[in-house]
């Protein structure tokens, strides 16, 4: 004990690595007390336990995961309006545009003209720019921006299985059976609920992937720090607080728990502990400042989100509702699936308390369930209240809640774990429960996998999208389906005024006069309003429409399309009436 900081201090024997403690204090195998059973087996055993062979059993999983999402993907990569955003900015990035993107988002604060004065590289404020960084990275060596998002993707399917793992290791006692059995259940489920497992999140050119890598590579450092308290792990901690923000804004509920849980557990005087844990959180938010004073000030780009109170509707049910399903089967009744999840949580909660109880005065050299418990928590924390004040739009789904997945597994293995009985049978009861959960995940996964993701879109060579392509390079475009305008095209575009504001679906009170600035620019720049009814589906929530336009404008058809496209142009602004 130190005298100041009240916490048990860890001898320097105790301070062990990763690969050490592993390895000495987790075993399939029941112990051998007979030494001449040991002599025989010596050979044996140190053969189970090289690191080599360690470390290639547990790539076992991680492989068939990237190449399972390569497989899933062979059509190429999943693109919706959130991949449009992050592949444009790649993509201008790649072109010396910045990280801009090539039209304004459909949550966008900014006017037609402070979109026309950027035309074309508009500033990311609506996302963080890591992803684009790193999309724009991998596609610098010669892959196009679609393909190296399936690459990168794939990596890092591997690289989160690889990572969970090494987490499962130190919350089981197991080396090799549970964390090979919890990574295929992290692989095939959850399935249950809108088909959104681990997998299916990879086809999509989205964040999730790279922000779970960062999310588990964070945990595994703040455990391993806890441990031993060295120079090296606190910068693990620091380089992972940083990118998380910068990779998704609830990314900063992880420098929160993590600057907590140095101060309550890291095995220095608290006078250190207080230091850590301010220098954890300076590193995690002072590069998303930065990063957004820039934007806001040197780029004009706009807030990234508008304060105002949208509760999200029945958000416990939702939770239990999705939750249950990375546990329980589909059959089961909803509502009953839900208590049983409940229970399940409660229960492990109850293993756990028992379990500090009667080890108290042991040093554990397994993982903290607290950990599990903060830095989910903090997650949970921040999704509900960005929910609740800042993004209407957002739905509760396995996509939004995938952070927590993997914690959900670790806690219930860890509370598992804490049974009194014999290592090898608790692991095998263990590493079978694993299975079972992932059993009924099987058969969707290998749906997804058999049909793969959707080689793009009928309307990429709709008539109206030819028709966009041939456009002179210079001209102005604006629309109501600005994402899938670029993913088809390529093309830059204006958005269409907005009746309601999405993030915070309260009216737009700007709408009239934003109307009538893009009628300015549409004549002045003899620009083109492009009306796709066929994309009714990805049009900007309740955006303007030609007819809304022509309230403003004298609006002529200059063009139509077999598929019920149109193009208009403004030949004349009306003189505004009061």
């Amino acid at each position: 004990m130190t005298e100041d900081s009240g916490q048990e201090v860890l001898a320097p024997s105790d301070h062990r690595g990763v690969t050490e403690v592993v390895e000495q204090g987790h075993s399939d195998q029941p112990p051998i007390s007979k030494s001449g059973v040991r002599s025989q087996s010596k050979h044996a055993s140190s053969s189970l336990t090289h690191p080599g062979l360690a470390f290639g059993t547990l790539l076992l999983v991680p492989l068939l995961g990237t190449i399972l999402s390569l497989i899933a993907t062979r059509h190429g990569i999943g693109i919706g309006q959130d991949s449009a955003a992050y592949m444009g900015a790649a993509d201008n990035l790649l072109h010396g545009r910045g990280i801009t993107t090539p039209f304004d988002l459909s949550g966008s604060t900014l006017s037609p003209n402070q979109v026309f004065a950027v035309y074309g590289a508009v500033p990311l404020v609506h996302f963080p720019p890591l992803y684009p960084v790193f999309l724009a990275t991998v596609s610098s060596t010669g892959l196009s921006i679609a393909s190296g998002a399936r690459w990168l993707n794939a990596i890092l399917m591997g690289a989160n299985l690889f990572v969970f793992e090494l987490l499962v290791r130190r919350y089981a006692t197991s080396r090799f059976l549970v964390p090979i059995a919890a990574a295929l259940l992290l692989l095939a489920g959850p399935a249950v609920f809108f088909h959104e497992n681990l997998l299916l999140i990879d086809e999509g050119a989205w964040s999730e992937p790279l922000f779970l890598f960062v999310f588990l590579l964070g945990i595994l450092c703040i455990e391993n720090y806890l441990h031993q308290a060295t120079k090296g792990w606190l910068a693990g901690i620091a380089i992972c607080v940083a990118m998380a923000p910068l990779i998704r804004y609830v990314g900063v509920s992880f420098v929160a728990a993590a600057g907590l849980v140095i101060f309550l557990w890291a095995p220095l005087p608290r006078r250190q502990r207080w230091w850590g844990a301010f220098l954890i959180v300076v590193c995690g938010i002072a590069p998303s400042v930065v990063w957004s004073l820039f934007t806001s000030l040197a780029l004009h780009g706009g807030s990234a989100r508008q304060f105002a109170w949208h509760p999200p509707s029945a958000p416990i049910h939702w939770l239990l509702y999705i939750g249950s399903g990375w546990i329980l089967p589909g059959s089961v009744p909803n509502r009953l699936r839900e208590a049983l999840f409940l229970v399940m949580l409660l229960g492990a909660a109850v293993l756990l308390y028992m379990d500090r109880l009667r080890n108290k005065e042991r040093r554990q050299q397994q993982g903290h369930a607290a950990v599990l418990a903060i830095v989910g928590g903090a997650y949970l924390v921040v999704v509900m209240v960005t929910l609740a004040f800042l993004d209407d739009t957002t739905p509760i789904d396995n996509r939004i809640l995938c952070p927590l997945i993997p914690l959900v597994y670790l806690f219930l293995i860890k509370a598992i774990s804490t049974i009194e009985m014999r290592s090898s049978n608790r692991n095998l009861l263990v590493a079978a429960l694993c299975l079972i959960a992932a059993s009924d995940a099987v058969a969707p996964t290998l749906s997804v996998i058999d049909h793969g993701t959707p080689a793009g879109n009928l309307l990429s060579t709709s008539a109206t999208m030819r028709a966009v392509r041939h456009l002179p390079s210079q001209t102005i475009i604006a629309t109501g389906v600005n994402t899938l305008l670029y993913t088809d095209t390529g093309r830059a575009s204006i958005r269409v005024p907005v009746r309601v504001l999405q993030l915070t679906n309260r009216p737009n009170g700007a709408f009239t006069s934003q109307l009538q600035q893009l009628a300015n620019i549409l004549v002045t720049h003899h620009g083109v309003l492009v009306v796709l009814p066929a994309a009714w589906p990805d049009f900007v929530y309740r955006g303007a429409t030609a007819a809304d336009l022509s309230k403003v404008a004298d609006l002529h058809v200059v063009r139509s399309f077999s598929d019920g496209g149109k193009f208009y142009r403004v030949t004349r602004v009306l003189p505004v009436t009061h």
